[in-house]
């Protein structure tokens, strides 16, 4: 289990505040509130954070602390995007991508530092397959900017034709087996050649990337994985959550997730009941909804 942190003052998404050093913290205790479940959960994974720049000494000593591999990897592929674009550094997993090889006949999952981990991981491919989570997105509706009729277009243009429109590959998760990997790389790499020529409309974050070079050997982890949004205005906790082992939770950085690094960093979970850790969890991040988030749901909805 790896999770790629392209370090960057550039940095820019909508989801954390404060100044570039509040937001690395942020994005820190994030990515250790992922390992400390899913550590909790899955105590034999191995797992690394992929990252151009060491992380600082308060959360190398959590890395270190839950047997999770630093592992310093350049990061090139951000660059091809101009600074302060949104969610450039979504890139950075290709590079990660290249770096980080499962061996034959197992898998690597890249995850993004703000899921947690409430089940075992238990997800089978076989080899030559990939793992991702399609979204149910419109043809024209945007995705950070890009449409799927216009990424549709660019494959077209690329001599990849799609017999339908594809589907919106979400990135907070990529398993990858070893025999997978050579083509899924080629296809990353004519997406990114795409990325330097400058045109428009074009790739600008690793989602439509990925959506471009999926195939008929990818497979959904639905049933393992749900991107789930906790927001006043904006709210989809699929029924079948609790049943999940992984919660995207893009909306909790700032909330949620800061609570669960806390007790990531005290082992609080440790004296849980595996039902009383996922419940506990399910409540911190809004996935089971308290009275108090309700009323202060309702109160931000009320707000113009």
């Amino acid at each position: 289990m790896v999770i790629p942190f392209a370090v960057d003052p550039t940095e820019f998404t909508p989801f954390t505040r404060g100044s570039h050093r509040t937001r690395l913290d942020t994005y820190y205790r994030s990515a250790i509130a992922t390992f400390g479940t899913i550590r909790r959960f899955n105590p034999t994974l191995q797992c690394a954070l992929a990252t151009n720049a060491a992380p600082p000494e308060w959360a190398a000593r959590q890395f270190e602390r839950l047997d999770v591999q630093v592992r310093c990897i350049e990061a090139l592929s951000i660059h091809r995007l101009p600074p302060h674009t949104r969610f450039r550094t979504s890139l950075y997993l290709f590079d990660v991508l290249r770096a980080i090889v499962a061996p034959p006949g197992k898998a690597v999952t890249f995850l993004d530092p703000d899921v947690i981990c409430v089940r075992p991981f238990d997800f089978v491919l076989d080899d030559g397959q990939v793992g991702c989570l399609p979204l149910a997105t419109g043809e024209h509706d945007s995705i950070k900017g890009v449409t799927l009729a216009q990424i549709a277009a660019i494959g077209a243009a690329l001599g990849r034709p799609k017999d339908s429109v594809p589907s919106h590959i979400g990135g907070e998760i990529l398993t990858v087996t070893h025999a997978a990997l050579p083509e899924l790389l080629d296809r990353v790499s004519e997406a990114l050649a795409y990325i330097d020529r400058g045109a428009s409309p074009n790739f600008l974050n690793e989602e439509h990337v990925l959506t471009y070079a999926s195939d008929r050997n990818w497979r959904s982890m639905r049933l393992l994985i749900a991107r789930i949004w906790t927001i006043p205005r904006y709210r989809d906790v699929p029924e079948d959550a609790l049943n999940l082992a992984l919660w995207h939770l893009p909306a909790e950085k700032t909330k949620g997730l800061q609570r669960v690094y806390r007790a990531v960093r005290e082992r609080y979970f440790d004296r849980l009941s595996d039902d009383a850790a996922r419940r506990l969890l399910g409540r911190w991040t809004g996935v089971i909804p308290t009275r108090w988030r309700l009323l202060s749901d309702h109160i931000r909805r009320a707000i113009p």
